[in-house]
């Protein structure tokens, strides 16, 4: 081989063995690094996403100190759907404080579609004169429970009704449909 050959050969095999070096260790190399680094990133952007939430419950406990009594009250906003009673109790309390008589009579619990929470649904029946009626459904409307009243009748009452009061103004019967929602 004369020595032009031999530098041609020296610089294919030269470059054959970088090639083979290049993508055999160093293209490995920084595939590796690569992916450690992406990995390393991720860890970072889970840690930041981690405190956060830390930092959010740690709001949300002080918040939650602080506005105690508001969600106490929050609670007592739905009813109990096994067992009424305060519902039951705050209605003959509201209407006996009125002056009226009250019948109620209540469905199942029943959770809508369309409705956020459960439900029990409340037929609401009183006697009694016009303004304290009013009174009581004024009382009704501001109490603390949550509720939607459906539908809303007043008649005038019979005179032989056995629920209306003896007394000189005129009676009424309203006839009220409520939805109560429970826990």
């Amino acid at each position: 081989m004369n020595l032009k050959n031999k530098i041609v050969v020296s610089l294919i095999s030269f470059l054959l063995l970088f090639l083979a070096l290049f993508f055999l260790v160093i293209a490995p190399i920084i595939y590796q690094l690569r992916k450690t680094g992406q990995a390393m990133r991720e860890q970072e952007e889970a840690a930041i996403s981690l405190e956060k939430r830390i930092e959010m419950a740690r709001d949300f406990r002080s918040f939650y100190k602080k506005e105690k009594e508001n969600f106490s009250v929050l609670d007592n906003i739905f009813i109990n759907p096994q067992i009424p009673t305060d519902f039951i109790d705050f209605l003959d309390e509201t209407a006996g404080g009125s002056g009226i008589s009250v019948n109620y009579s209540l469905t199942a619990p029943i959770k809508l579609e369309k409705d956020p929470w459960p439900s029990l649904n409340f037929q609401i029946i009183t006697v009694g004169p016009f303004s304290s009626s009013m009174k009581f459904i004024k009382k009704l409307e501001a109490s603390i429970y949550l509720l939607d009243i459906q539908s809303f009748e007043i008649n005038k009452a019979d005179v032989n009704d056995n629920n209306a009061a003896e007394t000189d103004s005129v009676k009424i019967k309203t006839n009220i449909f409520a939805k109560i929602y429970t826990r």
